[in-house]
């Protein structure tokens, strides 16, 4: 291609990006910032603000915690960690639980005499919290180097820290 087809296409791209821009803002200045949830959606604990959160936090303290602890990281095996869990889902999945849709009869008994809302919030609060860090793989071997006996990671540490 020659030079002056290389501008041509330059500007045609600008032009083109510039109209993609100007219509992404009129459409984004067209709608409202907050989104108000209809009672009954089943997205309402994605809306959930701060003051949702500290209540579903109470209703954790009562219901929740003591098989899946406070922060949603369960020491009790065979106990799921719950911290981090999308907040729709898991609004869902404890609705299951409160229809007699899923089975499991610690779940039941705790949801039983939780209110809508309760569940909006004790979802909220648990998709607030930092998800559990995966645990180690059993006989993990740390691969090192024979020849200097350091892992692998170290010695890249080392290559690429400033000195």
């Amino acid at each position: 291609m020659k030079r002056g087809s290389h501008a041509a296409i330059r500007a045609l791209l600008a032009a083109a990006a510039g109209f993609a821009l100007a219509a992404y803002v009129s459409l984004a200045a067209g709608q409202g910032a907050t989104v108000t949830p209809r009672k009954g959606d089943d997205f309402r604990a994605v809306y959930a603000d701060t003051q949702d959160v500290a209540e579903g936090k109470a209703v954790a303290q009562g219901s929740c915690a003591a098989c899946h602890g406070l922060l949603g990281q369960s020491s009790i095996p065979g106990i799921p960690h719950i911290a981090g869990q999308r907040a729709a889902y898991f609004y869902l999945e404890l609705n299951a639980y409160k229809a007699g849709k899923r089975s499991n009869e610690a779940m039941t008994r705790a949801v039983k005499f939780l209110s809508d809302q309760a569940l909006v919030q004790v979802s909220a609060y648990y998709a607030s919290l930092e998800p559990a860090r995966p645990a180690p793989l059993r006989g993990a071997v740390s691969r090192q180097s024979p020849s200097t006996g350091t892992t692998f990671s170290a010695r890249l540490s080392r290559r690429f820290s400033t000195r």
